[in-house]
């Protein structure tokens, strides 16, 4: 229950592409190939302009040990 609300709850951090009114429900934008966002933080580093964005089908693996990046 409390997951359905918090995916149906429209959150000011999310935008229709093409609109101006923020307020997009989770589930609306997952459907979605693009949505305009904003960051929930603010970050204290320049961000975004020589980082790599991951688009919409991107895998991404997890380094769970140090062993791992190693290669041991």
């Amino acid at each position: 229950m409390v997951i359905d609300y918090l995916n149906n709850y429209p959150t000011r951090l999310i935008r229709e592409p093409g609109t101006k009114k923020w307020g997009f429900a989770p589930i609306n934008a997952i459907m979605l190939e693009n949505v305009k966002l904003r960051p929930s933080t603010k970050y204290k580093r320049p961000v975004g302009k020589d980082e790599i964005t991951l688009k919409k089908g991107d895998t991404v693996w997890y380094l769970l040990t140090i062993a791992e990046w190693k290669g041991v």
